[in-house]
């Protein structure tokens, strides 16, 4: 399967996460069962080390924003990509069938 590929903006509070309508419209297709969302936002205390987490957050982030949550399912994903919404750079990326959520 190709690239997915998710939008991170970093807020002064917290991380927003969203999918592209094509993104979504792809995975509705290869997994008719899935009810993927637009937009998920994390919140995190200000004073908090919450970036030195993020990249373990993600693995949870991405099946709730896919809409897919079957172990199954999730193994059949290529790599999910955390791109910066202003930048385009790939922050982190997951490969879904290497981890366990």
């Amino acid at each position: 399967m190709e690239v997915v590929k998710i939008l991170v903006s970093r807020q002064m509070d917290g991380y927003a996460f969203m999918t592209l309508p094509s993104t979504r419209s792809h995975i509705q297709i290869v997994f008719p069962h899935a009810h993927p969302c637009y937009h998920m936002f994390v919140s995190y205390e200000v004073n908090s080390d919450f970036e030195s987490l993020i990249g373990r957050v993600a693995a949870h982030i991405y099946p709730i924003l896919l809409g897919v949550d079957d172990e199954c399912d999730l193994e059949k994903l290529g790599d999910v990509q955390f791109v910066d919404s202003q930048t385009g750079d790939v922050l982190f990326s997951v490969t879904p069938r290497e981890q366990k959520v």
